[in-house]
């Protein structure tokens, strides 16, 4: 995987074993790199990632209870003790309650799920939690992408890329679909955590914070104001800052700009 999350590699085995070659087609919100003869190169970007799927799927099972508690004691050993762990499913949220009622989790995770609107329609309500197993475990986080990283191409752009006029990025996720997941985040008192980067998706971002905030202007009974969040932008234009209006308050990302970039792509800067 890239540093970002937002592409991934894969050699001649692995594309063969998820069934890859020049016939394949690109997903919607991703795309196959490809030479040019159109054959796969062998990176994915955004959502094609996940065509490598069958790959993945032909290795060794891991013992996921055991890679967390070694991966909680390594942070431990590096003196990091919490983390805000910004996008998982159910399914991840229930093997963190079962380290933490075993006394395993060691370190303190806020987390937020990542999951479809529907799934998350009739699951949200059982998994809010706050403070859970001594403090180490808060559940309170919806996390969606509206686009990708800058490195691979993949920030939603509202002009071309200088060094890729073909392409102003990649959506990943449907607006209407976030819109639905900021309706369910009002509904169960959830934070809503949107990845932007580029322009254009933090203007559709910002076009549907503002739409959910002025229809409800809600305060809840359990946490005050409704609290929604970009905790990955990098291109923020002034005409789309919105801090000074009531109920926003601007915030600046501080690892973004660093793991956006690509090692396969000449330098943006």
């Amino acid at each position: 995987r890239h540093a970002s999350g937002h592409a991934s590699y894969a050699n001649a085995l692995a594309m063969e074993l998820a069934g890859i070659d020049a016939a394949a087609r690109d997903p919607d919100g991703g795309e196959i790199v490809r030479g040019p003869d159109g054959a796969p190169i062998g990176v994915f970007r955004e959502t094609a990632s996940g065509l490598l799927r069958p790959a993945f799927d032909a290795a060794v099972p891991l013992d996921p209870y055991r890679q967390a508690a070694l991966a909680a004691e390594e942070a431990l050993s590096k003196g990091i003790t919490s983390f805000q762990d910004a996008g998982v499913g159910f399914g991840t949220v229930d093997l963190y309650r079962e380290l933490a009622d075993a006394g395993d989790l060691g370190v303190r995770l806020y987390v937020a799920i990542r999951a479809g609107n529907e799934e998350m329609g009739e699951k949200l309500s059982d998994y809010r939690m706050i403070g859970y197993g001594d403090d180490h475990l808060t559940v309170r986080g919806i996390k969606k992408s509206m686009d990708g990283a800058l490195g691979p191409h993949g920030a939603w752009l509202l002009e071309p890329y200088s060094d890729l006029p073909t392409s102003t990025g990649l959506n990943t996720t449907p607006p209407d679909v976030i819109e639905g997941a900021a309706e369910l985040a009002l509904e169960h008192d959830y934070q809503l955590w949107i990845h932007a980067i580029g322009d254009r998706a933090n203007q559709e971002t910002l076009n549907i914070f503002e739409a959910a905030y002025t229809r409800t202007r809600t305060t809840t009974p359990a946490s005050g104001p409704w609290e929604s969040s970009l905790p990955c932008r990098e291109f923020m234009p002034h005409p789309m800052v919105r801090g000074s209006s009531p109920g926003w308050e601007p915030s600046v990302p501080r690892r973004g700009p660093t793991s956006g970039r690509s090692s396969w792509v000449p330098a943006p800067w």
